[in-house]
């Protein structure tokens, strides 16, 4: 408290500027989630595929009946907060003894031990083709209805269906094809690793670059037209625009709108945008509400008394303030308030006739610990600063200003006391 210096406020300086973002959680969407009918769960199932005609070579289908070195699956992905997929997949056994032949171990996401999903190792390596979604035909009948298909699938029941694909147009996606691989001794070793024939002479290349496809699922026919459908599937992006660029205000306008739910874990990105902005997103979430806290308590103000730190000198420089926080506002900014003061740097705000300046302060940890502070005890939620008065050059940071000090808590209640009365 002092009677030529109105009551500060605390602001906290380099903590505002810095981030310690963790992986997750990912950021949340700025404005309020819509209500939308439920969305197609993701599904997949064991397949086969068929090159060329219906006595053409044959890849995968082992839960059909079929020997192969290839686990091939159909699929329709529709996880929360991504963009959806269709097509399908093929994975190769890796090697039993690789991570001792020095080529380490490979690990994939495992979205069956909890709903954001975690990294696990695998056996396999996996190449995922991806249709155009809305950009091909598709015809689905039993597999009872193609007699020369049937035959060759010993295992299938006759609830199995025939898929047939043809791509209208765009490409399809590949993602894991060019990755490294070793299993050595395998025949998936020069499959992947040297473009080797699976089957005849057709490569893995010569089958991720097909227009049209057949496959062989062991699904009922009804139920896979209803479940592998590309029509219900619709398309995701984060709603932050395509800019991301740094810039505080539109930032915070961004940010100042009604928030929605949080967005789902993040484990890879369908585009660069995608990536863009769950990278500046997960910095700017964790700063901005921070910024926004700060000024927010910037304009709060408190009656302050100031103790001189070194009482034997003339010309003191050095002072201890006692800022007595308020139990609300401890309660109100718990949360900001730890985060801000973590480091014990601080910014004292003074005003005095219209005018404002800051001076470097730093909190006292123990200020029971300090001889000259015996005099001024304080409560748990309230606050002492040690703050050094600005040079002279620095006029907007009012370095002359004139504070009064006291030797007791006693002195500077009873003087507050009066200054209210008046």
């Amino acid at each position: 408290m002092s009677q030529n210096a109105s009551p500060p406020s605390p602001v906290p300086v380099p903590a505002s500027s810095s981030s310690s973002t963790p992986a997750a959680p990912q950021p949340s969407a700025p404005t309020p989630a819509k209500e939308t009918k439920k969305a197609k769960p993701t599904w997949w199932k064991p397949c086969a595929i068929i090159l060329r005609e219906y006595d053409g070579p044959i890849i995968g289908g082992e839960p059909l009946g079929l020997k192969s070195g290839i686990d091939m699956k159909l699929f329709c992905f529709n996880l929360p907060d991504t963009d959806p997929s269709i097509g399908f997949s093929m994975e190769f056994p890796l090697g039993p003894k690789i991570e001792d032949e020095g080529f380490g171990i490979r690990h994939s996401v495992d979205r069956g031990v909890h709903e954001g999903g975690v990294t696990a190792p695998t056996v396999s390596h996996k190449i995922t083709v991806k249709f155009p979604r809305c950009g091909f035909d598709c015809q689905i009948l039993p597999l009872t209805d193609c007699p020369r298909l049937l035959a060759r699938f010993p295992g299938a029941k006759t609830n199995s269906s025939v898929v047939k694909v043809a791509l209208r147009e765009g490409f399809s996606e590949v993602e894991g094809f060019g990755l490294p691989f070793a299993n050595p001794g395998h025949p998936s070793e020069a499959w992947l690793n040297h473009n080797g024939p699976i089957v005849g002479t057709t490569t893995l290349l010569d089958i991720v670059e097909q227009r049209e496809f057949t496959f062989v699922v062991f699904y009922p026919t009804v139920q896979l037209g209803r479940d592998w459908a590309q029509g219900d599937l619709k398309s995701f992006s984060y709603p932050y625009g395509k800019d991301h660029y740094w810039s505080l205000d539109r930032y915070r306008d961004m940010l100042g709108q009604e928030r929605g739910h949080q967005f789902a874990q993040a484990w890879c990105f369908h585009d660069d945008n995608a990536h863009l902005a769950a990278l500046t997103q997960s910095v700017v979430q964790d700063v901005m509400w921070l910024d926004v806290a700060t000024d927010k308590i910037a304009e709060v103000r408190f009656p302050v008394y100031f103790v001189n730190a070194k009482p034997e000198s003339e010309d003191n420089k050095y002072y201890y303030v006692i800022l007595p926080l308020s139990k609300d506002f401890i309660q109100e900014h718990d949360d900001v308030w730890r985060r801000l003061c973590k480091d014990g740097l601080l910014k004292l705000r003074l005003f005095h006739n219209g005018a404002q300046g800051d001076w470097d302060a730093k909190i006292v940890a123990r200020p029971q610990s300090i001889s000259v502070l015996d005099p001024h005890p304080v409560e748990k939620h309230e606050m002492v600063l040690f703050v050094r008065r600005p040079k002279e050059e620095q006029e907007d940071r009012l370095p002359g200003l004139e504070v009064n000090v006291f030797g007791d808590r006693a002195s500077a209640t009873l003087a507050l006391r009066e200054s209210r009365d008046r």
